[in-house]
C-alpha cells in the first residue's frame, strides 16, 4: 500500500510540475509575440501620419513659391503667373492640386476699375460673382489650369463664410490656412477638397503687426487640393507596404473627409484594440486620424502568432511524453533489474572471445597501418599540387566576382568597352538608366539616346583613348531625367590603354536644388536692393549738404560708408544678373552697334582709374570694323569687366592694349595687359562662379568673383565664345568673339543690371 501511495506521489509531483512549466512558457512567448505585433502595428501607423505630414510640407512650398514670385515685384502679368507654373511643371508633378489661383483684393471703390481692366485682357462677359455690393471683395482672377475650372473665374471667396474666415486668418497671421473640407464640383463630378492659402503683401509695406498685414494685403495665393488624390498614394502604400487602413476626420466639423478602412474585415473585429488614434496639425487646422489593421498585416504576421499555440502544443506533447516514460519506466524497474543481472553474467562469458579476437585484429591492423601510411603519403602530394591550382583558381573567382558586386551595386551606370569598343560589363543601373538591353550594349545606340546634344560617344572614347585624360560632359537631358557623362580611359600599370568606361550620374537632384537656390537668390537680391539704393541715396544728400552742414570726420566717414554701400549693390546686381542669367530669363535684344564708339565710352569711364595708377592704353580699333548687331547693355557689361580686371590686377605705370578685329568668321573683342599671370592649377576655374585666383584676393581684396562667370555666360548664350592666355612672361589675354550676324536674340522677362 505506501510503495503504491509514494509512486502515486510521484507521479503527481511530475505532473503538476510539468504543468507549471508549460503555463509559464506559453505565458512569456505569447507576451513577446504580442508586444512584437503592437510595436510593428505603432510603427506602421506612425510612418503613415508621417507622409501625410510630408506631402502637406510639400503643397505649403509650392504656395510660398507664389507668392515669393508676386513678392519680387509689383505686378505680374496674367502670362507669367501661367509661364512661372509651367517652367517649374507644377501642375503636371503634383496632380492633387486642382487648381493654382490668384486672388485680388478689390475695394468697393475699385470694383468697376478693376472689372474693366480683365475685360480689356479679352475676357469681355467677365464680372464678379455672387452680384451684390459688398465692402471688398477677394475675386479669382488668374487660375491655371482654367479648363475645368471656368466657374470659379471672378469668384468671390468673401461671399462664403467659411472660405472668408480662412482668408481673414491667413491674413493676420500671415502664415498657410487650409479651409475646412469643402465640395469641389468639377466637370459635373463632385468631391471632397480643400484650399490651401497664403496672403501677398504689397511690395516694401510692413507687415509686421496686425494692423500693417490688413491695410498692406494685397491679394492671396491659392491652391485647391482633392482629398483623393492627396491621400490615395499615402494609402496605397500603407496597405500594400504594412497592411493598414486609415481614415482622416475634421474635428471642427467632424467630418470624415477621407478613409479606405472595410469595416467589415475580420481581423478588425477580433483585434479592437489594435486602433491607432493621433492628430496632424497642417495649415492651422487639426485632423484626427485612425489607423486600423487589414487582414495583410496579420498575414505578414502569421508565423509569429502561431508561434505560442505551436509551443503549447509542443509543450502538451511533451508532458505526456514524460509523464508515459515516467508511469512506464515505474512498472518495469524490477524486471530491468533482472535483466541487467543475466546480462551481465553473459557478458562476462563473451569478454573472453572478445579479449582473443581483439588480439589477433591488433596485429592485423598494424600491418595494413604500415601499407597505408606509405599510400597516404603519396596521395598527400599529390592532393597538395591540386590545392595549390584549386586554391589560385578560386581566389581569381572570387576576385572578379568582388569587382561584379562593386560595379552591380553602384547607383551610376557603368559600362566598360575594350580596344575594340565593344561593351565587355554594363551594370544593372546602366541598363535602368538608358533602356539599353544588357547584352549588345552598342555605343551607336547610346549616341542616339542624347542625339539632340550631338553627343558622339564612338568619336569620344577615340579622343579619351589619345589624350589619356578624363572627359566629362554634363547636362544629357532623357526622358524626365538629366545625366553626367563621364568618358575614363582605363591604363595598365605602363600606360598602355586597355579599353575604356562610360559613367552616367543622375543630377536632376542637384539641378533642382540649383534652380531653387537661384530662385531664393533673386527673391533676397531683389528684396535688398530697394533699401540698399535709399541708403546711397540718403548718404549723397548728406555728402551734398541737403541735410546741412556736417564736420569733416564725419563727412569722411560717410565717404567710406557710402564706399562700402556702392560695393553692397554692386554685389546685389551682380546676384540679381547670375540668377537671371541661371533661370533663362535675361533678355538679348541685338541692335546695329558700333563697337569701337560704346568701347571708346567705356574707356573714357574708366580714365580717372588709368590716370590714378599711371597706365599705358593702347587702342588697336582698325578703321573698317563693321557695324554688328549686338544687344548695347550686355556688350557694355562685357567691355567693362575684361577693361576693369585688366586695370585692377595690372601693375602702376603697366601696360594695357584693348583691340577689335574681324574676319570671314567674326568679330573679336580681346584686352591684354602684363600684369601678373593667373596661375596655371587655377586656370581652368576662372570662369567658375564666385570663384577668384589667388593672387587676385591679394591684389583686390574687395572683388566678388561674378563678373568673368556673367561674360562667359551672355557671350555663350548670345552664341558667341569666351577665351584666355596667361603664361609666366606672356601678357595675360581675355578674348571674346561673336559671329558676323552679331548676337543671337532671346526673348526673357529680365534685362540684366
Amino acid at each position: 500500500m505506501n510503495l503504491n501511495t509514494n509512486r502515486y506521489s510521484s507521479f503527481i509531483a511530475v505532473f503538476l510540475v510539468l504543468l507549471f512549466g508549460l503555463y509559464f512558457v506559453f505565458t512569456v512567448v505569447k507576451t513577446t509575440v504580442d508586444k512584437k505585433v503592437e510595436d510593428s502595428f505603432l510603427a506602421l501607423a506612425l510612418n503613415t501620419r508621417h507622409s501625410i505630414e510630408e506631402n502637406f510640407t510639400i503643397y505649403e512650398n509650392i504656395v510660398r513659391a507664389g507668392v515669393g514670385l508676386y513678392s519680387s515685384e509689383d505686378n505680374i502679368s496674367r502670362g507669367q503667373w501661367k509661364n512661372f507654373l509651367d517652367s517649374q511643371s507644377i501642375l503636371e508633378r503634383y496632380p492633387s492640386i486642382k487648381a493654382l489661383e490668384y486672388i485680388d483684393r478689390v475695394s468697393s471703390e475699385e470694383k468697376g476699375a478693376f472689372i474693366q481692366n480683365v475685360q480689356n485682357e479679352g475676357f469681355s462677359t467677365f464680372n464678379i460673382k455672387p452680384e451684390g455690393e459688398r465692402e471688398e471683395y477677394f475675386v479669382v482672377n488668374y487660375i491655371e489650369p482654367i479648363e475645368g475650372n471656368e466657374g470659379a473665374f471672378g469668384f468671390d471667396l468673401g461671399s462664403n463664410p467659411d472660405r472668408l474666415e480662412a482668408l481673414e486668418t491667413a491674413r493676420d497671421t500671415n502664415e498657410f490656412t487650409l479651409t475646412t473640407p469643402i465640395i469641389l464640383v468639377q466637370n459635373e463630378e463632385t468631391t471632397v477638397a480643400f484650399l490651401g492659402i497664403l496672403p501677398v503683401y504689397r511690395n516694401n509695406s510692413p507687415s509686421d503687426t496686425l494692423g500693417s498685414r490688413r491695410e498692406n494685403l494685397k491679394g492671396f495665393i491659392l491652391s485647391v487640393l482633392t482629398a483623393d488624390d492627396l491621400f490615395r498614394e499615402v494609402a496605397r502604400v500603407a496597405e500594400e507596404g504594412g497592411g493598414v487602413h486609415f481614415e482622416l476626420i475634421d474635428i471642427d466639423t467632424s467630418q470624415e473627409f477621407f478613409t479606405n478602412i472595410e469595416h467589415t474585415d475580420d481581423h478588425t473585429a477580433e483585434v479592437s484594440e489594435f486602433i491607432y488614434s493621433g492628430t496632424i496639425e497642417v495649415g492651422g487646422k487639426i485632423w484626427k486620424i485612425n489607423v486600423h489593421p487589414t487582414p495583410l498585416f496579420f498575414d505578414k504576421l502569421s508565423n509569429d502568432l502561431l508561434i505560442p499555440k505551436i509551443i503549447f502544443a509542443a509543450e502538451v506533447i511533451l508532458s505526456l511524453i514524460v509523464l508515459f516514460f515516467f508511469f512506464f519506466l515505474n512498472r518495469t524497474k524490477k524486471k530491468a533489474l533482472k535483466v541487467a543481472k543475466d546480462m551481465t553474467h553473459n557478458f562476462k562469458l563473451e569478454k573472453g572471445k572478445v579479449e582473443s579476437s581483439l588480439k589477433e585484429l591488433e596485429e592485423k591492423t598494424q600491418t595494413l597501418d604500415e601499407q597505408f601510411l606509405v599510400a597516404t603519403q603519396a596521395r598527400q602530394a599529390a592532393q597538395n599540387i591540386l590545392e595549390d591550382v584549386a586554391e589560385e583558381r578560386d581566389n581569381t573567382e572570387i576576385e572578379k566576382k568582388k569587382i561584379n558586386s562593386l560595379i552591380n551595386g553602384l547607383t551610376d551606370g557603368v559600362v566598360f568597352f575594350d580596344t575594340n569598343k565593344k561593351s565587355v560589363l554594363v551594370n544593372s543601373a546602366m541598363v535602368n538608366m538608358t533602356g539599353l538591353p544588357l547584352k549588345g550594349f552598342y555605343l551607336a545606340e547610346l549616341s542616339k539616346l542624347f542625339s539632340k546634344e550631338k553627343i558622339d560617344f564612338d568619336v569620344a572614347l577615340d579622343e579619351v583613348l589619345k589624350e589619356k585624360k578624363v572627359r566629362f560632359i554634363s547636362n544629357l537631358p532623357f526622358s524626365s531625367f538629366t545625366y553626367q557623362a563621364v568618358i575614363i580611359p582605363v591604363l595598365d600599370d605602363e600606360g598602355v590603354p586597355q579599353g575604356s568606361a562610360v559613367v552616367l550620374h543622375d543630377i536632376t537632384r542637384e539641378q533642382e536644388i540649383d534652380r531653387e537656390k537661384t530662385e531664393f537668390v533673386s527673391l533676397a537680391s531683389h528684396q535688398l536692393k530697394t533699401p540698399v539704393g535709399a541708403i546711397n541715396w540718403n548718404i549723397e544728400m548728406l555728402l551734398d549738404g541737403d541735410y546741412g552742414d556736417i564736420p569733416d570726420n564725419q563727412r569722411e566717414i560717410l565717404r567710406g560708408v557710402y564706399t562700402m554701400s556702392q560695393r553692397i549693390n554692386q554685389l546685389i546686381n551682380g546676384l540679381l544678373n547670375i540668377s537671371r542669367i541661371d533661370m533663362g530669363v535675361f533678355i538679348i535684344e541685338p541692335l546695329p552697334t558700333d563697337f569701337i564708339e560704346l568701347c571708346r565710352e567705356v574707356l573714357e569711364e574708366m580714365k580717372p582709374r588709368t590716370l590714378k595708377k599711371k597706365h599705358e592704353i593702347v587702342e588697336d580699333f582698325p578703321e573698317d570694323f563693321p557695324i554688328t548687331n549686338a544687344d548695347p547693355k550686355l556688350l557694355r557689361i562685357i567691355f567693362q569687366n575684361f577693361i576693369s580686371n585688366a586695370i585692377k590686377y595690372t601693375q602702376d605705370e603697366g601696360k594695357i592694349k584693348v583691340s577689335l578685329s574681324s574676319d570671314e568668321k567674326g568679330v573679336m573683342f580681346s584686352v591684354s595687359n602684363n600684369g601678373e599671370p593667373i596661375p596655371e592649377k587655377e586656370q581652368s576655374k576662372i570662369f567658375q562662379k564666385l570663384f577668384r585666383a589667388s593672387n587676385a584676393r591679394v591684389q583686390d581684396p574687395d572683388g566678388n568673383g561674378l563678373g568673368l562667370y556673367i561674360v562667359k555666360e551672355v557671350v555663350e548664350n548670345a552664341g558667341g565664345r569666351v577665351w584666355f592666355t596667361s603664361k609666366e612672361g606672356e601678357d595675360t589675354v581675355f578674348s571674346m568673339s561673336l559671329p558676323l550676324s552679331g548676337m543671337l536674340r532671346i526673348s526673357g522677362e529680365k534685362e540684366l543690371s
